[in-house]
């Protein structure tokens, strides 16, 4: 099998092809519904590798075709012939660390470790769960709706290009609040702020799309990352606190306890096994925010 080659362009070419790139993306956020999602090894699959892959690519026949494609690290898959679409756009993802972005077989962007890509691996991780819950497409749309609007922003900061703002979609609030949901001292009222709306409007869009409010989303979440850094062997109840986006340790320890059934020390020192079903079942808790239908 030949492998793929991609040019490295001009910064004048460079720039051309961003901006083709990100009206691509928009594009796609008017119609994503056509999504592929390998998190185990395709039955004709031979080609493998350690990243995440991402793919939205585009044709023009007599109607137009658009598809998202994730591939999980490690999974066997088909390599996706992108010479045959019109449009092709690849994005390349290493445990947050952006190893690179291709548009049409051109290098856009290489090599970058902005802890903004991070959310990525995340979200990823999120759709692969979902995906293994046989989530409908037209429910996985409002999360990959989500990514590239994600990647918009981005992309628009990075290459100095304002992103679009059609209106305060729940898409936006959800990626904004998935990437800040570490820092402390975030709250409701800064996902307002970045979408120059009120709290109570926030939680309106959550509300309808989650059925709970924002600031309810936010604390399940920030224990999920909570009892990921426990299993993974974090000891200090207020480093865990801080490092899931508590600033008050109390506060934290008692949601904890309330939410999970127990505090967060005697978690770490459960076995592996009961602390697995304990992240379960609070896991499921956000699934089914996840699945509820406006």
């Amino acid at each position: 099998m030949q492998k793929q080659s991609y040019a490295i362009l001009e910064e004048g070419q460079s720039e051309l092809l961003r901006n083709e790139l990100l009206i691509l993306l928009q594009k796609f956020m008017e119609n994503p519904t056509n999504i592929e999602i390998f998190d185990q090894d395709a039955d004709n699959g031979d080609h493998c590798h350690s990243y995440w892959e991402m793919r939205l690519i585009r044709r023009y026949e007599k109607e137009r075709f658009e598809k998202f494609i994730l591939v999980a690290p490690t999974c066997k898959h088909a390599p996706v012939a992108s010479q045959v679409y019109d449009k092709s756009f690849m994005l390349q993802l290493r445990s947050g660390y952006l190893q690179g972005v291709f548009y049409n077989h051109n290098v856009v962007d290489l090599r970058d470790n902005d802890p903004k890509f991070d959310i990525l691996s995340r979200v990823f991780q999120l759709l692969v769960t979902l995906k293994k819950n046989k989530m409908p497409d037209s429910f996985l749309c409002y999360y990959v709706k989500a990514v590239v609007m994600h990647l918009i922003d981005i992309f628009s900061e990075k290459w100095g290009v304002p992103p679009p703002r059609k209106g305060h979609t729940f898409e936006q609030a959800w990626a904004y609040l998935m990437e800040n949901l570490r820092r402390t001292e975030f709250s409701v009222s800064d996902i307002a702020q970045y979408l120059g709306i009120s709290p109570y409007y926030v939680s309106k869009l959550f509300v309808k799309n989650t059925g709970t409010s924002a600031q309810r989303y936010l604390i399940f979440v920030r224990l999920q990352t909570a009892c990921e850094l426990l299993i993974d062997g974090y000891t200090a109840v207020g480093d865990v606190a801080n490092l899931s986006g508590w600033s008050n340790h109390s506060y934290f320890s008692s949601s904890f306890k309330k939410i999970v059934g127990i505090t967060p020390m005697e978690f770490y020192r459960s076995p592996l096994e009961k602390q697995k079903k304990l992240k379960e079942k609070l896991d499921n808790v956000v699934i089914g925010f996840n699945k509820h239908k406006p």
